[in-house]
């Protein structure tokens, strides 16, 4: 029976085999754990302009967030968007609120109160105006020592996070808000809503045209006379609110 002899060149190879997979392993892991604090950061600046100073580490999954905010609700919105990132299995929690850290704004200028709000206000109309908005929107605006607050409501669909990400790049004023996106209608409401927004607002002919709703995603079938007839009813019932999509099975 042979036996198997390491001799003190096996050993020395072997060491250098083993070291070498520790510092290859080791690597990795800090290149992935680098990775997702650069995602865990950049999935925060879009919506924690209440937190100053952060510092995020991360390991295997686990990351730990500290720092100060200046509000709870600002705390909540950062652990809630941290904790929704499906690469993130653990979130500890070293966050501080200081409300008296957070910069106060002068409100006794009239001219400044004014200034600050139409600001923000051109960079909401001007980021709605470049999306295909539907349905009716309303936002107020008002100023507070912590920065421009608007409340209202938009349309469903609306990315409201991506909205509040562009405007708080162009404006020099802080922006919180308050605001609600309308929720998804049931496909019941959205059927009644195409059927009005062709019939009465549009005084289109449905006469041969069935409307049928799944998930939101509406789908036209029946005749027209003409392709451009057929558009026409695509293009009115893709700008209700609530609609995802439309697929168009009308023939001509």
């Amino acid at each position: 029976m042979a036996t198997l002899v390491f001799g003190p060149i096996c050993r020395a190879v072997l060491c250098i085999i083993f070291s070498f997979c520790v510092v290859v392993l080791s690597l990795a892991t800090s290149a992935s754990s680098e990775e997702l604090s650069e995602r865990v950061s950049n999935r925060l600046d879009e919506i924690s302009l209440g937190a100053h100073d952060l510092d995020i580490t991360t390991r295997s999954g686990d990351v730990t967030i500290s720092g100060w905010v200046s509000s709870d609700k600002d705390r909540q919105s950062i652990l809630d968007t941290v904790r929704a990132m499906k690469e993130v299995d653990k979130v500890v929690d070293l966050l501080q609120v200081d409300d008296a850290k957070s910069p106060k704004i002068i409100l006794d200028d009239k001219s400044v109160v004014e200034a600050r709000i139409a600001e923000v206000r051109a960079a909401i109309e001007t980021y709605l105006q470049r999306i295909v908005l539907k349905g009716p929107y309303d936002l107020q605006y008002q100023l507070t020592e912590q920065g421009v607050l608007i409340k209202g409501e938009l349309p469903a669909g609306t990315e409201k996070q991506a909205m509040l990400y562009q405007v708080r790049r162009e404006v020099s004023t802080p922006v919180n808000e308050d605001i609600k996106v309308r929720a998804w209608p049931s496909d019941a409401e959205l059927t009644q809503r195409v059927r009005i927004q062709l019939i009465e607002k549009q005084g289109l002919n449905m006469k041969g045209i069935s409307i049928s709703v799944l998930d939101g995603v509406v789908t036209l079938s029946g005749r027209r006379a003409n392709h451009s007839e057929a558009d026409r009813l695509a293009a009115a019932v893709l700008m209700v609110e609530g609609v995802r999509d439309v697929k168009s099975e009308v023939v001509f």
